[in-house]
């Protein structure tokens, strides 16, 4: 808090996002509050979009993507593939673009016209038996966004599309700025995009 509060900057690390939806559990800890594996449900194919929805959203606000419990059995998994290749090409994507989503200053944002959906989601702590846990359902635009300015002026748009389908999008700048580009575009599944602005 200090750091935040105190600073023009601040690093902050992502979030708890499970990529299969388990959370970790320290071996030193006690044995009777440790989950039942045999009762876990396949979290990942419940919630197929979530970890994306996490990931992306982390990185449309300027923070460093994190993942929580990242094993080497998550990396050669099949089924998580996508989701972990996802991850990478956003923390590439942080990395390209940190005089704005790190240095910079957040801008207000654009109108960005998407699609709505239906992200089926759990909310689980370290603590959270399997049996316990019920997951529902959030309203979410398909794609995410976020306006920067870089220390040196520049201003651009971060646009994420974390589902598994093409998404077509019209993008209204924000006020005062216009876009470098035409504004109607289709972003394909699970990438994640940069438009550089220009000022009126």
């Amino acid at each position: 808090l200090f750091q935040a509060v105190y600073h023009g900057h601040s690093v902050v690390f992502g979030n708890y996002a499970h990529i299969d939806g388990i959370p970790p559990y320290d071996e030193f800890w006690p044995d009777e509050g440790r989950p039942d594996p045999a009762r876990e449900r396949d979290w990942h194919a419940i919630c197929p979009d979530q970890f994306p929805l996490e990931i992306a959203r982390t990185v449309a606000f300027g923070c460093q993507p994190l993942v929580t419990n990242l094993t080497r059995a998550h990396l050669a998994s099949d089924a998580l593939a996508p989701d972990i290749a996802f991850f990478l090409d956003l923390a590439r994507f942080y990395h390209a673009h940190r005089p704005w989503l790190l240095w910079g200053d957040m801008l207000p944002p654009a109108t960005i016209e998407t699609a709505k959906l239906d992200v089926t989601c759990i909310q689980r702590g370290i603590f959270t038996k399997p049996d316990a846990i019920e997951p529902f359902t959030v309203p979410r635009p398909a794609v995410l966004h976020s306006a920067w300015l870089a220390p040196d002026g520049q201003a651009g748009l971060v646009l994420i599309n974390y589902t598994r389908t093409s998404q077509p999008i019209h993008i209204t700048p924000p006020p005062g700025y216009r876009l470098n580009a035409v504004a109607d575009h289709t972003l394909p599944p699970r990438t994640a995009h940069f438009l550089k602005l220009s000022q009126q």
